[in-house]
């Protein structure tokens, strides 16, 4: 028997070389596609957030305008409609 020396020399097949390859460059892109899906949706949740920020910022907003809004017609409602009878001799501003 001759031994040829030319070459490397596995101790197991090339079929079997070829699958551990490919499970290893499988599981790098599997691997790489979870960690982009990921960075994805932490930026949706960043944007989300701002988006909720804004809008609960809005409706504060608006509920101080509101309550604004009925001071100014239970002060008008107070001096148009008194009802207390010692104050009807005082002049009207």
């Amino acid at each position: 028997m001759k031994n040829n020396s030319n070459g490397i020399h596995l101790p197991f097949g090339y079929d079997t070389l070829i699958t551990v390859i490919l499970v290893i460059t499988g599981a790098v892109f599997g691997y790489a596609k979870f960690i982009n899906k990921m960075s994805e949706l932490e930026n949706n949740m960043e944007e989300a957030n701002s988006k909720i920020e804004e809008l609960i910022s809005k409706h504060i907003e608006d509920e101080e305008e509101r309550f604004s809004e009925m001071e100014e017609q239970i002060k008008w409602y107070q001096k148009e409609f008194n009802l207390n009878p010692l104050s009807w001799k005082k002049k009207k501003k």
